[in-house]
């Protein structure tokens, strides 16, 4: 008899043999057991088609697709998405795994409450020198288990920070995808991006749910851990896909407000990685002349962020006063208010972080640990650089350390 499929599992597979026994085995071992696994072998040249071929002989449930040539996460996850027979799809890297009643929850909800999507939280495993485990909450406070529209589910998390682009937190009913043409872009990097993005914003019935259901293994070759040119095109590619996207369809005013500053954290990490690669640029970068301009128009935009047209002198005037000022963290977001502090004319000594980061400086200014500083207590102040999500965990470090003086643009 065979079996009745209600759940496909796609799982994009390249050069993943160190890892993928442990991919399939989460799946394989789910007390939910009407699912087909589809791993789609993207021309792996380790013995991750072996270990496949092995699984798929001893349970038919997993199905081996094979790509005649290496096209990437993006089409390889298009092909497993376009062979599923699945009444919804779930997409797992095979590097990461999820927990035993994973797709067993997944089902209810979706079926409970009929939703197109459900989004859930993820653990983050590390491995890798200077990398930390985390989880990855979606941090929703009374709104989980709630249904809502996608316009109202991406304002929310807009609102408190916690965008996640990241497919393994969610999961689809195909139908929704198949009925709007919702697909993966032909990129290299950050292809996820603009999928979710368009995905929620198109979805009627979003659920919140507030379990831990899959776990991300993050390491040194992972590719969400590689910045390059070619991530720097890939996420302008997505702006440009997006700008098209939010003219061509109508918004609320607080969806409007909440992709204005989708967009500007986009074009803000495209202008610092266009800064970080020494302004690198070819026209060979982009086919089309309409790319090539906004492109162009992104790196030079002299239009303020959301960061800029916030921080202003009452932030400013409250730094005064302290002898030394760290910016804490080293992203982005960190490294965007060390410049708009500069701005001001304002000394920062350097930038501080929890754990070990391989960059030892930026902007040729030192970045330590709180373990390394040597600093009088008493006339020191952090600005935090840091999301939302991070806040708590960075104050309560300052405070085992010793440092009571902090700021950030929510305590204004």
């Amino acid at each position: 008899m065979q079996n009745t499929v209600l759940i496909s599992v796609v799982v994009p597979v390249y050069n993943s043999e160190l890892y993928l026994k442990q991919c399939i085995d989460s799946i394989l071992r789910q007390s939910f057991t009407e699912f087909e696994i589809i791993c789609v072998n993207d021309c792996s040249t380790d013995n991750s088609l072996k270990i496949l071929r092995e699984y798929s002989q001893r349970d038919k449930r997993l199905r081996i697709l094979e790509n005649k040539k290496n096209i990437g996460l993006a089409l390889t996850r298009n092909r497993g998405m376009e062979e599923s027979q699945g009444k919804y799809i779930y997409f797992l890297d095979s590097d990461d795994w999820i927990i035993p009643d994973a797709l067993q929850i997944m089902w209810d909800y979706a079926e409970r409450h009929g939703t197109d999507v459900i989004l859930f939280n993820s653990g983050v495993k590390a491995e890798g020198i200077g990398l930390g485990g985390t989880t990855v909450d979606w941090n929703m406070g009374d709104l989980y288990g709630i249904v809502m529209s996608g316009e109202d589910a991406f304002c929310n998390i807009m609102e408190k920070g916690m965008w996640s682009s990241a497919v393994c937190r969610q999961f689809w009913k195909k139908d929704f995808l198949t009925e709007n043409n919702i697909m993966f872009e032909n990129k290299r990097m950050a292809e996820d991006w603009i999928f979710t993005t368009i995905a929620l914003l198109s979805a009627n019935r979003v659920v919140f749910v507030d379990q831990q259901l899959h776990f991300y293994r993050r390491h040194n070759d992972s590719l969400s851990f590689v910045h390059s040119t070619d991530m720097m095109r890939d996420y302008a590619l997505n702006y440009m896909t997006m700008l098209r996207f939010w003219i061509k369809n109508s918004f609320s005013q607080r969806t409007n407000l909440a992709i204005m500053t989708h967009m500007d954290n986009i074009a803000q990490k495209i202008r610092y990685m266009h800064v970080s690669y020494e302004d690198v640029y070819s026209n060979e970068m982009f086919e089309s002349i309409v790319d090539r301009h906004l492109y162009r128009l992104i790196v030079n935009s002299n239009q303020g962020s959301f960061l800029e047209r916030s921080l202003d002198k009452e932030f400013v005037d409250k730094l005064n006063g302290y002898e030394d000022i760290y910016i804490y963290g080293s992203a982005e977001y960190a490294i965007e208010m060390y410049e708009q502090l500069i701005k001001w004319n304002m000394c920062i000594k350097g930038f501080v972080v929890t754990k070990y980061s391989k960059a030892r400086q930026i902007h040729n200014r030192p970045v330590y640990t709180l373990d390394e500083l040597c600093t009088d207590k008493e006339k020191t102040i952090f600005v935090l650089g840091v999301t939302e999500k991070n806040r708590k965990d960075v104050v309560e470090n300052l405070i085992d350390h010793g440092y009571m003086y902090y700021l950030s643009l929510q305590d204004m």
